[in-house]
């Protein structure tokens, strides 16, 4: 009797879960960071002259965010360094590719273009092709652990945005432009 009753509850199961409608494409986000913090004794670039790296104030991180709609995944990395050379970013958006199967098409890096960190633009960064040093490798490997790891964490997200009017956080590279106050009618 047992036999005849997980039949039919097994029936019915299967039949309510094949007659349902599909799901519907989830939102959903996934983020990390990754360390790229490079060996002290690099070269901090952005002054007149590069000084080598004594301390670590702060760690650089790849910060990376993934995005899928249900049909299509996008990653939209960014880096704590001046610079990234085009050979760096093309080798991690291949590794990516291979990992999570993000097209590199769909994937975006930047640098903040600090002037208090190093650099994975190399030392011949106006020449291509080049060979990636040590530490371009190494950054290169870091965004595609980032990635993978952002990719590993999507959930449903919704998306949101609002603005705010904040000049006096605003005023890079303005020179001396004086920053209007809050009594300005403007």
């Amino acid at each position: 009797m047992r036999k005849y009753l997980l039949a039919i509850v097994a029936c019915f199961v299967s039949t309510t879960l094949l007659a349902a409608d599909p799901a519907e494409p989830t939102f959903r986000a996934g983020a990390a960071t990754s360390n790229i913090t490079p060996a002290l004794g690099s070269a901090i670039i952005g002054g007149f002259l590069p000084i080598p790296a004594t301390n670590v104030h702060d760690e650089l991180h790849a910060r990376c965010l993934v995005l899928d709609d249900g049909k299509t995944k996008l990653a939209l990395v960014v880096v704590d360094l001046l610079g990234i050379h085009y050979n760096v970013s093309h080798e991690a958006r291949k590794l990516i590719e291979q990992e999570t199967g993000i097209p590199a098409t769909n994937v975006l890096i930047s640098a903040v273009h600090t002037h208090s960190a190093a650099s994975a633009l190399g030392e011949k960064h106006f020449e291509f092709p080049q060979e990636i040093d040590e530490y371009q490798t190494f950054v290169a490997r870091r965004i595609a652990d980032g990635v993978k790891c952002a990719a590993n964490r999507l959930r449903p997200a919704q998306l949101g945005y609002t603005t705010a009017r904040a000049p006096e956080h605003v005023f890079n590279r303005r020179g001396a432009v004086p920053v209007p106050s809050a009594r300005s009618t403007r």
